[in-house]
């Protein structure tokens, strides 16, 4: 009919484009209305009880503002400081002036993505259990933490061990990743048949028998032994087990002669 507007699929196309960007923001709006409210990043900061109700680190009650913080968890004056960690990411721990002395038991894993542990006061004990996994990214740092090693102590990035004093017990593996560095870390390694150090530079692996040596092994009794000398008394070794077979292959060989003599009537 005359003066009827036609509308073609272009317009219809329009129209349900329009209808579906209404109809996105509507559900947006919806939805952030009904989740609660959650702590910022900014307020990603928490504080460690001086009375908390457990020992149970990833246990919000436990901090003041109600959650476990993902960037920097503070620590000072407690009457809980034996805590215990399953699995928890952190940008940094900082222990106040005067605060406790802390241990911590790693069961799962635990890493540090900011500046790491700083020590102002107190002291920081960590002990990875069998199992266990700490990891130092980004450019975090140790600091002057006492850390027992039980499975896998890792450095990424460009993290350092600081001062801290590490402890390497049986089946456990120690990596400097990346550009990471031990810095001025106390490394002790205890004697075990199946304990493993590793070194992880530039896409190295070293194991610790390949470590630099000193160029004058010591000797049992303290002395410095030349190059020369080893190879002189490896030398006189392996003459000396020459002639023990060469004596031995003799004494067989006469044996087997006196079988073969025929015998006097």
């Amino acid at each position: 009919m005359l003066g009827e507007v036609v509308r073609t699929g272009k317009d219809y196309f329009k129209a349900t484009r329009h209808l579906r960007a209404a109809l996105l923001t509507s559900s947006a709006l919806a939805l952030a209305w009904t989740l609660p409210a959650g702590p910022t990043r900014a307020a990603s900061d928490g504080t460690w009880l001086a009375s908390p109700g457990s020992n149970d680190y990833g246990n919000g009650a436990n901090w003041d503002g109600g959650f476990v913080p993902v960037g920097t968890a503070s620590f000072g004056t407690s009457n809980t400081t034996s805590l215990v960690i399953a699995i928890a990411s952190v940008g940094g721990w900082t222990f106040n002036a005067g605060a406790s002395n802390y241990t911590f038991a790693v069961g799962n894993s635990l890493n540090f993505t900011g500046a790491g542990i700083t020590v102002n006061g107190g002291s920081v004990t960590i002990n990875i259990n069998g199992g266990g996994d700490l990891s130092f990214s980004n450019t975090s740092s140790a600091g002057s933490a006492t850390i027992t090693n039980n499975n896998y102590l890792q450095f990424f990035g460009n993290s350092a061990a600081g001062n801290a004093s590490i402890t390497n017990t049986s089946f456990n593996m120690l990596f400097f990743n990346d550009f990471s560095t031990a810095g001025r870390r106390h490394h002790h390694q205890q004697r075990q048949r199946k304990s493993v150090f590793l070194q992880q530079q530039h896409g190295r692996q070293r194991h610790h028998h390949q470590q630099r040596q000193p160029a004058f092994p010591r000797c049992q009794h303290g002395r410095k032994r030349h190059p020369y000398q080893q190879r002189r008394r490896l030398r006189r070794f392996l003459e000396q087990h020459r002639s023990a077979r060469r004596r031995q292959a003799e004494r067989r060989l006469d044996r087997g002669r006196r079988r073969l003599q025929p015998r006097r009537q």
